[in-house]
């Protein structure tokens, strides 16, 4: 039900809804899911920004098109 959520257009009202109530539960799964990692700090530049930039440069898309 909740992956139909982007075929089916929703009303202003809703979103208004429906979004604060996503919300919470987002963040609590989150919480659970990184409650015991260890965060590693990365230094450098980002293989998908490098990517991004250089097909702007070439005037390609950034993402493959859509089906």
């Amino acid at each position: 039900m909740i992956d139909e959520l982007g075929y089916v257009p929703l009303s202003q009202t809703g979103a208004e809804l429906l979004f604060p109530g996503v919300q919470p539960v987002l963040r609590a799964w989150l919480d659970r899911l990184t409650r015991h990692v260890h965060m590693l700090e990365m230094n450098g530049v980002s293989y998908w920004l490098e990517q991004k930039n250089t097909a702007r440069a070439a005037n390609l898309p950034d993402s493959p098109p859509e089906e």
